[in-house]
């Protein structure tokens, strides 16, 4: 996987708030192309991601300003190291190129950007209807999503770390700012937990005929370190060891085909919105309670 990174400079006529005017956009991409015009297609908890005019590129942009100059290249260089393990584990069947670039703006703040190329008339494999594909086509994900998995769980035996097959999603940065409140934490925690799974997956992308490729379009690592980002990991080698297991009874004919699951992940929909309201009465209460239990484990690092 080919990464480069750059430092470059960039003006910006407002402070790097969440509220990101489409003069902030034009100013903080004009690094990389002035004069293009840059729409917002998709976000997840820590990056927006927009698509230039031309319909080439995706452009994510990370939320988080960085320090200083130096730290932010580190940050960076650690960001594409991740990038390269990642895609050399799953191959070029299974990834697409990373480039970064570091911008700084008017008031000091720098801003990490990651450029890949913009797969078109590719879904997300949480917007696939299952049910509108042929019995081949089905099993033909499950195969890729079953290399996948193995991928990573390799990465992470030979690495001690992989990348996040499954994602979030926002469906823009006031959506992005309420799912990443305290209180909604324990909600995300226990859905990640009991529902995620890959044939929904934010990351992970499906491409058109004749193609039909599986395609990880996220290649960050965990940015925390210590007890959290160890816990992190830890939960993602658990969901990714399961559904690799759920794969293969599929394709071993042990198991259910991916419609039924794809009916059972509807179902579950339907019964989190149903205990949405009750949820949200708890969740105030319990992001407490999970605060102190997190603030005492990073102590004992």
């Amino acid at each position: 996987m080919e990464t480069r990174t750059c430092a470059t400079t960039a003006s910006a006529v407002e402070p790097l708030e969440e509220r990101q005017t489409q003069v902030f956009l034009d100013d903080i991409f004009a690094c990389l192309a002035r004069g293009q015009h840059f729409e917002r297609i998709a976000g997840g908890s820590q990056t927006d991601v927009y698509r230039t005019g031309d319909q080439r590129y995706v452009v994510k942009l990370k939320t988080q300003p960085g320090g200083t100059l130096r730290s932010t290249l580190a940050q960076v260089h650690a960001m594409r190291a991740a990038a390269e393990q990642f895609a050399a584990g799953l191959g070029p069947q299974h990834s697409i190129p990373s480039y970064y670039v570091v911008a700084r703006d008017q008031a000091g703040s720098l801003r990490v950007l990651v450029v890949q190329p913009f797969i078109a008339n590719a879904h997300p494999l949480s917007a696939i209807n299952y049910s509108t594909l042929r019995q081949d086509e089905r099993e033909h994900v499950a195969r890729h999503l079953h290399t996948i998995a193995l991928s990573a769980l390799r990465c992470f035996r030979a690495t001690g770390r992989m990348p996040d097959l499954y994602g979030s999603f926002s469906g823009s940065m006031a959506d992005r700012l309420r799912l990443n409140a305290p209180s909604m934490w324990p909600r995300r925690a226990w859905n990640n937990l009991a529902h995620q799974s890959l044939l929904r997956s934010h990351n992970l992308m499906l491409t058109a005929v004749p193609e039909r490729r599986v395609v990880l379009v996220d290649y960050d690592p965990v940015r925390w370190r210590g007890v959290r980002g160890s816990i992190t990991e830890a939960v993602r080698w658990m969901l990714i060891w399961r559904d690799h297991m759920r794969l293969h009874a599929i394709l071993g004919g042990l198991g259910e085909k991916i419609s039924h699951l794809e009916s059972n992940a509807h179902r579950c929909a339907t019964m989190r919105k149903a205990k949405a309201v009750a949820w949200g009465a708890t969740s105030q209460a319990a992001c407490s309670t999970v605060g102190t239990g997190m603030r005492a484990a990073l102590r004992m690092q």
